[in-house]
């Protein structure tokens, strides 16, 4: 094992909230379009981190959808199908993170129920 994740000195503790994320929320979309400025920073962000935010979190849906003229945004999904939405229209992608990092922390205050995908899965009975 080695210390992935676990320093709190400088970059360790930024890169710690993307091992944190299926624990918080239950998915992640975003909405961008591909060829507008308004949405370069969303990209940036998706395509720099999906490797190792699905490394960390499998389970967890992290889509980026296409909508053509649309101003991007970021949907989170928590438990019992609430959801938070932020613009990210003309953010840089280190903003966007910011703003991912947000709605993750905000998922920890939220009531976790049986679709947690950090849950166990319990086998199933048939009767």
């Amino acid at each position: 094992g080695g210390q992935g994740g676990r320093d709190r000195r400088g970059g360790g503790a930024a890169m710690s909230w993307r091992a944190y994320i299926s624990r918080n929320v239950n998915e992640l979309r975003f909405l961008a379009c591909p060829t507008s400025p308004s949405s370069a920073g969303v990209r940036a962000f998706y395509e720099s981190n999906y490797a190792a935010i699905k490394k960390l979190n499998p389970r967890m849906p992290f889509l980026i959808r296409a909508a053509e003229g649309k101003e991007p945004y970021v949907i989170a999904r928590y438990d019992f199908n609430k959801k938070a939405q932020v613009s990210v229209a003309g953010m840089s992608a280190a903003q966007v993170e910011a703003e991912v990092a947000k709605l993750v922390a905000a998922g920890a205050a939220q009531t976790r129920g049986p679709e947690s995908t950090d849950a166990f899965e319990l086998p199933l009975v048939v009767d």
